[in-house]
């Protein structure tokens, strides 16, 4: 039992219960606990949150609404729900600073007897939250593709996308804008996607279950799904940058003979001149693919393999007609050409 959904709550104003003390870490982040009820089901939630960020190494619980702490704050009781033979819990958590500007909302649940799970949620909230203390006025990212920076160093440093596509996901998010605020196309693997609206006028740092968004400029936002955060850089078009990191360039092969992938979408080799793209979902791929989008058949494009050695690109002929294989098999051990690249 977890159906979760993310709301902007009031404050209530009669609250109890001071958070205990913990030691004090000037890298932390001073947080206290309150609730606005007192029931025995309630107080076992919020002890166990504050017992969890204590042990987290990110907060220290405090007193006293200091300058830069986070308030935690159940504005009800914790509503509990016979669910055949076990006991659901539901509640409702919202995040704030000490000038009570709400930095995000949680309404949740789980069952009694694994507690644990909504003590996680709510620190990963707080987590989120706490990246937004100190933000003032929101920088929102420019509209484009963005790829997160682990997804860049990788392909960086492997000269492969098929290595790089297992890095941590959305790899890619694009922005775009509406009536309804920032739109985020979250791109997982290339394979499938979802989307997000930031309202820049009611901002908070949860989106969604478990989703967070912090802009820090106007090429660079961090994006959270879950527990992991990363960061995201502008990269204008996606195809593009990966293309011209891979393959764009002038190659000659052991022979002398030209290869060309030009900037404009175009290959010219030896014997065929194509439109030509890097294919990106991997799912069930064994390598870095070329497409011939002009090939004879329509719809069915010309596949090539490719592999970097080095300073030598490798090409090979790829079957993706073998009815025991949901991707393509290159035949690795058979190049059809190795290039080095002359400009």
């Amino acid at each position: 039992m977890r159906a979760t959904s993310v709301t902007i709550l009031s404050v209530t104003a009669a609250l109890f219960a001071l958070p205990a003390i913990a030691g004090s870490n000037s890298k932390s982040v001073p947080v206290e606990v309150w609730r606005g009820g007192d029931d025995g089901l309630t107080i076992k939630l919020s002890e166990a949150v504050e017992r969890a960020l204590a042990a987290s190494g990110r907060f220290s619980l405090s007193r006293g609404k200091l300058p830069g702490t986070l308030l935690i704050t159940f504005p009800h009781n914790v509503v509990a729900k016979p669910d055949r033979n076990r006991l659901s819990v539901e509640y409702e958590a919202t995040f704030s600073t000490i000038g009570n500007r709400v930095l995000g909302a949680v309404k949740s649940g789980c069952h009694e007897d694994e507690l644990v799970v909504c003590v996680d949620e709510i620190v990963e909230t707080a987590t989120a939250a706490a990246e937004w203390l100190s933000i003032d006025t929101f920088v929102l990212p420019r509209d484009g593709d963005y790829l997160s920076t682990a997804y860049i160093a990788a392909l960086d440093k492997t000269k492969s996308h098929k290595k790089a596509w297992g890095t941590g996901s959305p790899q890619s998010i694009g922005v775009s804008r509406d009536k309804r605020g920032l739109v985020l196309s979250l791109n997982w693997n290339w394979h499938e996607g979802d989307g997000v609206v930031f309202d820049p006028k009611n901002p908070t740092a949860m989106i969604g279950s478990g989703r967070t968004f912090i802009p820090t400029d106007t090429t660079h936002f961090r994006f959270q799904d879950g527990k992991v955060l990363l960061t995201y850089q502008y990269v204008g078009s996606e195809s593009k940058y990966i293309t011209e990191k891979l393959l764009i360039g002038t190659y000659k092969d052991t022979r002398g003979r030209r290869y060309v992938f030009g900037s404009d979408g175009k290959a010219h080799w030896p014997d065929r001149t194509f439109r030509y793209e890097i294919y990106t979902d991997m799912v069930f791929e064994q390598c870095d693919e070329i497409w011939d989008r002009d090939a004879s058949k329509p719809n069915e494009p010309a596949i090539f393999g490719f592999v970097w050695r080095g300073n030598m690109l490798y090409l090979y002929n790829a079957n993706c007609s073998d009815e025991q294989s949901p991707g393509c098999i290159v035949d690795r051990k058979n190049p059809i050409a190795v290039l080095h690249k002359v400009t």
